[in-house]
């Protein structure tokens, strides 16, 4: 029988007339001498009046006739559809099923073996099983429902009319779905009581070569008859156990991409770690294919290669991100090697796509003959060769990882090696007799690819949140140390800057000082000399922060240095310029210098600072180019008398900057009603409109005593 097949499928390369002329022959060959051959199913039909009952139905097991190959067509007619046709020379084909043998790829029970493992290992393209239905007791309204599980598509033939096909049957090809069930009605029969039944099946070349079953090939379960209410509540169920068999992938696939668009939030929050761009394309790339293998199954969008042709790359574009992430995560290979891996990667990547392509267009273009079925093998070889690669490389990844992150590399492990099984299991099954994809529990599909899926979430969102955790930890401890620092400086820089009030026979000063950070970028002194006199520095440095907080202690440190030489405002600024240069890069500070005399004489020379206001009135002074910007400034100095309790008021910017809510500064205007106040008083004014900056206050009142004495003694020496 086997050399027989085999001689008839080599004979599908023949012109199409001697084929139709040799199948004419053999079938009147057969209708003379074997007319009592015909496989035959009698039903008898439990009902009255020829109407079936209602909920009554049958299963048309037995011996059928299967012959391999495609029908001549006589006057657009398939030749083997033929009520008339004597098919006793077509080879028998039981038909049996039992609900101890589970489907390996929907589940349940009732399996039947296709023609694969039924003496037809090599047969793809076309092939014809063909049945009489003797009836009893019925001559109309009956259907017939086909199995829910088929290879690949199949056109229904009842007394040589088409009743239903399911696929896409054209001169170019067949286009192809994933199966589901499908009811036909049947015609009245015969005389007789017969209905000559006869299903053209179509096995495309990837199909057959996948054999992931080693059972390919026509029908897996009975075609059942039956009235039509009866066939579309078995449609119906069957179709509610198809949902309840794809739940599992459907829960894993939208958990996957919730987690993809979860990571994808964290890549926008951080651009600079790619490690979570990596992992969100390799969580969506294992989602979007399954929604898209979801959509072939229930519904008719898509082509079965269509369909299939995304599960065909995913495995090596998924293994690929696989990769990258792993890398990245672990951060376990130097620069050059990691080019050289990712180059390996993106190869293998493009392979799989090329071999993927190939198949797909060998598949569309097929028209009989094993060997297109055999370079379809070959490429599907290839592909899960590459694919395969990736997978090794993201194991020697993690092993490489168990070095650095034990822990993290052993959580890890688990899914991704059930994930490489899961994604391989039907090549495994196809070469080495493997079964490893499919588990079933409680009507539940469980495939390796899905329960690693599942896990790998979970491990997932475990190492994701470890290391959010420890990065939380060490950002805490850093942030403890940079307070405990920054705390430190600030302590530091009170005391260096502010100093106790002075008291004394010809002044009296008070300040306020508050940083607009723990410290911050103002600066100021009041130096009493041995010779009762009084030297003044207020300044600011431009920015905030420690930059700025350190070139205040170098301007700090200089000022109190030269003020041990010399009380000439001007020497003082000259030096604090030359200090600045070089050592600011892009920092400059303003800065006014006042020299205050017990008997009344100021004298003041200002860089670029505020004017300080005598009496609540801005003084009008000489200014300058503040310091640290030219090499060589000459700065003025102006001598000012002040009159008994004369009260000075030097302040920084951050005053009178202050600006509220709306964007309101605090002005001139407001400052100079402000001046004539106690230092806190005006800083606190300032600090309820709204500061953002420094605000520092120094203010200065000149004894009336002191005056006095000054004058009796000029008088005197007048005199």
């Amino acid at each position: 029988m086997c050399r027989w097949s085999y001689a008839h499928v080599s004979l599908l390369g023949m012109r199409k007339q001697g084929f139709v002329w040799l199948s004419l022959c053999f079938g009147l060959v057969c209708g003379l001498f074997c007319p009592a051959l015909r496989a035959q199913i009698t039903v008898t039909v439990p009902a009255s009046g020829g109407t079936p009952a209602m909920n009554w139905y049958m299963g048309l097991g037995g011996t059928w006739r299967f012959q391999p190959g495609d029908s001549p067509e006589v006057n657009g007619r398939f030749l083997w559809a033929s009520q008339e046709y004597n098919d006793s020379g077509w080879a028998k084909m039981e038909l049996r099923s039992s609900s101890r043998v589970i489907d390996p790829v929907y589940g349940g029970g009732g399996y039947i073996r296709g023609w694969s493992a039924l003496g037809y290992p090599k047969l793809a393209g076309y092939a014809w099983y063909r049945v009489q239905i003797h009836l009893k007791h019925a001559d109309s309204n009956l259907w017939i429902k086909m199995p829910d599980h088929v290879d690949d598509g199949y056109q229904v033939f009842a007394n040589g009319k088409l009743i239903g096909s399911f696929g896409k049957f054209t001169s170019r090809g067949v286009a192809i779905y994933r199966s589901r069930p499908m009811d036909f009605e049947l015609p009245a029969p015969d005389a007789g009581g017969n209905i000559e039944l006869a299903i053209r099946f179509y096995l495309s070349p990837l199909s057959a070569v996948d054999a992931g079953t080693h059972s390919t090939g026509g029908m897996h379960e009975l075609p059942v008859i039956g009235s039509h209410g009866t066939t579309a509540l078995l449609i119906k169920q069957e179709t509610q156990e198809r949902i309840l068999d794809q739940t599992l992938v459907a829960s894993v696939s939208f958990l996957m991409m919730l987690a993809a668009v979860g990571f994808f939030c964290f890549w926008i929050y951080d651009r600079s770690e790619r490690t979570y761009l990596w992992l969100m394309f390799a969580l969506f790339s294992e989602a979007t294919v399954e929604f898209i293998l979801l959509a072939g199954l229930f519904s008719f969008w898509l082509t079965q290669d269509e369909a299939n042709a995304p599960a065909l790359v995913v495995p090596s574009v998924a293994m690929f991100f696989w990769l990258l992430f792993w890398e990245d995560w672990f951060g376990i290979w130097d620069k050059r090697l990691s080019r050289w891996v990712r180059w390996t990667g993106l190869a293998s990547v493009l392979l799989a796509v090329g071999s993927a392509i190939v198949m797909v267009r060998l598949d569309a273009s097929y028209r009989g003959g094993y060997s297109a079925a055999e370079v379809s093998l070959r490429w599907a070889q290839m592909n899960v060769c590459v694919s395969f690669a990736l997978g090794a490389l993201v194991l020697v990844t993690l092993f490489q990882a168990y070095f650095k992150d034990r822990v993290g590399a052993l959580m890890a492990m688990v899914p991704i090696v059930l994930t490489v099984v899961g994604f391989y299991g039907t090549n495994l099954r196809t070469w080495w007799k493997i079964h490893t994809n499919h588990f079933f529990a409680s009507g539940l599909n469980l495939r390796l690819g899905d329960v690693a899926g599942f896990l790998l979430v979970i491990v997932l969102a475990v190492l994701v949140g470890r290391r959010f955790l420890d990065t939380r930890i060490e950002e805490q401890l850093r942030k403890q140390t940079i307070e405990q620092d920054l705390e430190q400086a600030r302590a530091l820089q009170q005391q260096v800057l502010v100093p106790e009030p002075i008291e004394s026979g010809s002044f009296a000063v008070k300040t306020a000082y508050y940083a607009a950070r723990t410290v911050g970028g103002d600066f100021f002194q009041a130096v009493p000399r041995p010779d009762g006199s009084l030297v003044v520095v207020v300044g600011d440095v431009s920015g905030k922060g420690m930059a700025a907080a350190m070139l205040v202690a170098v301007l700090v440190g200089a000022a109190r240095t030269k003020i041990e030489e010399t009380s000439d405002p001007v020497e003082i600024l000259k030096m604090l310029n030359e200090r600045l240069l070089g050592r600011a890069s892009d920092h400059f500070a303003t800065c006014v210098v006042a020299h205050l005399r017990p008997g009344g004489v100021m004298v003041i020379a200002n860089a670029g600072h505020l004017q300080p206001y005598r009496n609540g009135v801005e003084m009008e002074l000489q200014g300058s180019l503040p310091l640290g910007l030219v090499v060589g400034v000459e700065y003025e100095a102006v001598s000012v008398q002040l009159e008994a309790d004369d009260y000075l008021t030097f302040m920084t910017d951050g005053v009178v900057e202050a600006q509220n809510a709306s964007g309101e500064l605090l002005g001139f205007e407001r400052v100079e009603a402000l001046a004539g106040l106690e230092p806190e008083s005006i800083a606190k004014a300032a600090m309820e409109f709204g500061h953002e900056d420094d605000i520092t206050v120094v203010c200065v009142r000149v004894r009336a005593g002191a005056v006095l004495q000054a004058a009796e003694r000029r008088v005197g020496e007048a005199t």
